[in-house]
């Protein structure tokens, strides 16, 4: 019989202890991400509720928005740790578009698995398209036979197409709510 000297039992002690603490490491680490930064009531000119907005957006830890605006057309991204997570964007187009063909024009996103019978609005789990009925037409930059829509899409994940959905409705009822459909002073 072989006689285990003590340096040996040490190292045996060592290498044991060793893949120990890396498997109980391993299992701190690979931990859900969590979403630290807080959704606030309004962005992007609008007033939303942060639990419709909040299933559409991946965890991290700042968020930030950065809006843009020229005439008849506004942009806003959502931007999550410095990367683009929610690109919405509103804009007038010619009296008879429907959602569906502005849906087409975005490119590399599919918004089109779900279409209303008016094709008004249609939403994927990557994003929405929807016409929005502005009760004022007084607006300073809306022309004459043009419609109003509204289209977002996720940038880097996918939702349920039922939270999809309700940021949509969401979305579109405020932005009727908005300077963009009914401004207080033009």
């Amino acid at each position: 019989m072989k006689k285990i000297n003590a340096a040996s039992r040490t190292t045996a002690w060592i290498v044991a202890s060793s893949g120990v603490m890396s498997l109980a490491l391993a299992g701190c680490s690979n931990s859900e991400p969590k979403r630290e930064y807080k959704i606030p009531n309004a962005f992007c000119g609008m007033q939303i509720s942060p639990d419709l907005v909040e299933p559409t957006l991946p965890p991290g830890k700042k968020l930030t928005t950065r809006f843009s605006q020229a005439v008849g057309e506004s942009s806003c991204r959502v931007v999550v740790d410095k990367k683009t997570a929610l690109h919405i964007t509103t804009g007038w187009h010619e009296k008879g578009t429907t959602a569906l063909k502005v849906a087409y024009g975005q490119i590399g996103v599919d918004l089109t698995e779900k279409v209303s019978k008016d094709e008004s609005y249609v939403y994927s789990d990557e994003g929405a398209v929807s016409k929005i009925a502005c009760p004022n037409h007084s607006n300073k930059y809306r022309r004459e036979n043009y419609e109003l829509f509204t289209q977002f899409f996720l940038a880097d994940m996918k939702a349920k197409q039922s939270e999809v959905k309700a940021l949509l409705f969401g979305l579109t009822k405020a932005i009727v709510a908005s300077d963009e459909c009914s401004p207080k002073n033009n």
